[in-house]
C-alpha cells in the first residue's frame, strides 16, 4: 500500500458542536423571529445613542457591522474546513477500499498500539479490521475476522462501572477480544467517531459471519 501522495493528512476528525435540540418545523420561524428582534433592538439602541451623540452612534454601528462581518467570514471558513475534512475522510475510505471507516481512541490492550492512541479503523472485505495513524495510510496492524474471539459494547453507569453483558445503542466503548499467535488479547476502544460502538459491533459481527456490506 502506497503512502499518501499529496500534502493532506490521511485522516482528520470532523468538527463537532453541542447544538441545542430544536423541534423540527419551527427552526425557520425561530430564525425569522430572531432577525426581526435583533433589528428592532439594535435599531432602538442606535437611535437612543444617536439622540445623545451622533458620532458615538455611528461608531457603535460600525463596530456592530464589523463584528457581524467577522462572524460571517468565520462561519464561511468553518464550512470550507468541514468540506475539506469530509473530502479527506472520503479519500481515506477510497484509498483503503474500506466498507466502513472511522476513528477511535485505543485505551489499551492491543500489543502494537500505544495507550490512549488515536487511531483510524477501517473494515476491509477479505482482510478484517485495519488500524492506521492519522498521518499516513500504512496499516499499523490488521485483525482478521476469524481471529476475533468476541466483541462487546461497553456501557458505563453513573459510577463509571463498565457493563458488557448487554448490547446497547448507548454504549460508550467497544471491547474486542482477539487471538494472535495462540495468545489472547483484550482491547478497548472509546471516543469512536463517524461510527459508534454499536455500529462497529454490528459490522464486525457481520464480518465474522462472512456477511459483507
Amino acid at each position: 500500500m502506497k503512502s499518501n501522495p499529496d500534502l493532506r493528512p490521511f485522516w482528520k476528525d470532523e468538527i463537532t458542536y453541542n447544538k441545542p435540540a430544536i423541534i423540527p418545523g419551527i427552526n425557520y420561524l425561530l430564525l425569522i423571529y430572531g432577525i426581526i428582534s435583533a433589528i428592532f433592538i439594535f435599531g432602538m439602541i442606535f437611535f437612543l445613542i444617536y439622540h445623545l451623540t451622533p458620532i458615538l452612534a455611528w461608531v457603535w454601528l460600525l463596530f456592530l457591522l464589523t463584528s457581524l462581518s467577522f462572524g460571517f467570514i468565520n462561519r464561511k471558513r468553518i464550512r470550507i474546513y468541514k468540506r475539506e475534512i469530509l473530502f479527506i475522510q472520503e479519500q481515506a475510505k477510497q484509498r483503503t477500499g474500506a466498507v466502513a471507516i472511522g476513528s477511535a481512541i485505543h485505551v489499551a490492550g492491543h500489543p502494537f498500539l500505544e495507550r490512549e492512541q488515536p487511531v483510524v479503523l477501517a473494515l476491509i472485505t477479505g482482510k478484517g479490521i485495519c488500524f492506521y495513524k492519522y498521518d499516513n495510510d500504512l496499516p499499523l496492524d490488521i485483525i482478521a475476522a476469524e481471529d476475533i474471539i468476541s466483541i462487546h459494547t461497553v456501557v458505563y453507569d453513573d459510577e463509571r462501572t463498565p457493563h458488557i453483558d448487554v448490547v446497547d445503542t448507548t454504549a460508550q466503548a467497544l471491547q474486542i477480544i482477539f487471538s494472535r499467535e495462540e495468545k489472547e488479547f483484550t482491547m478497548l476502544l472509546r471516543s469512536m467517531k463517524i461510527l459508534h460502538p454499536i455500529d462497529w459491533y454490528q459490522l464486525l459481527q457481520k464480518s465474522r459471519a462472512n456477511v459483507y456490506i
